[in-house]
């Protein structure tokens, strides 16, 4: 449990310092190549190609990013080096995130797990900003109710449901699934904020909803359903 809100607290700070130093569409699409690297351990893992629904979902939901976040040749050109190794450890800090949520599946319930993960994460971040360092204006009334909004809304229940979803899942799947995020990102921003829709990044939704599609069509991580057991001795079949 330590290791998972650790996981969950070095998640959020390698993300927060990642967006800081590069563009966030350079930030999103090192996030989410958690997905690659977790299907390269699978099948190194299990010593065989990944299932084939991972391999044709893969290409689709990191190339449908790619467009809808709009990576550019000047996005790319003189990138911050320690922003990128923080880009990175947020992908590492994503999969040690699921893969330590889906081992504690079995144990502990998944709002369960996110309390005390969040605990774990909150005595840790204390010891980088104390609460006494905070400014007087976060502890205002007025300031409360949007904190408890984001914190409940913006986090405690996006991650019960991730981990409710990895354990069923699993990690890999999990990690191509969460790219549909920046569709409906963009969706609430068209419809709510008036922002416009480029062709690419219509073309990027596609994309990812297709990989979304062919990513769930198969038991979890490529894993053959369990056989039923054999009928006893003395037993008659239906």
């Amino acid at each position: 449990m330590a290791v998972f809100g650790l996981a969950l607290a070095a998640l959020i700070y390698c993300y927060s310092m990642a967006i800081a130093r590069l563009p966030l569409a350079i930030a999103l699409v090192l996030q989410y190549s958690a997905a690659a690297w977790l299907t390269a351990a699978d099948a190194v893992r299990r010593r065989g190609r990944p299932p084939t629904s991972v391999l044709v979902a893969l290409p689709l939901t990191l190339g449908g990013v790619v467009l809808m976040v709009g990576v550019g040749g000047a996005q790319l050109s003189h990138l911050d080096p320690l922003g990128l190794v923080f880009g990175l450890a947020t992908a590492a800090s994503y999969i040690l995130y699921l893969v330590c949520g889906r081992s504690l599946g079995g144990a502990v319930p998944a709002g369960t797990s996110t309390l005390y993960g969040s605990l774990v994460a909150a005595l840790a971040w204390c010891c980088v900003q104390p609460p006494w360092r905070i400014g007087s204006s976060a502890w205002e009334p007025r300031a409360l109710v949007p904190l408890v909004l984001i914190g409940v809304l913006g986090m405690a229940a996006p991650f019960a449901l991730v981990l409710s979803a990895v354990r069923v899942l699993g990690p890999t799947r999990v990690s191509m699934l969460g790219t549909f995020e920046i569709v409906a990102t963009s969706v609430v921003a068209y419809l709510w904020l008036g922002q416009a829709l480029t062709l690419p990044q219509c073309c990027g939704a596609l994309l990812v909803i297709a990989g979304v599609a062919v990513c769930g069509r198969r038991s979890p991580d490529g894993e053959p359903a369990e056989p039923s057991a054999p009928p006893r001795p003395g037993t008659l079949r239906a």
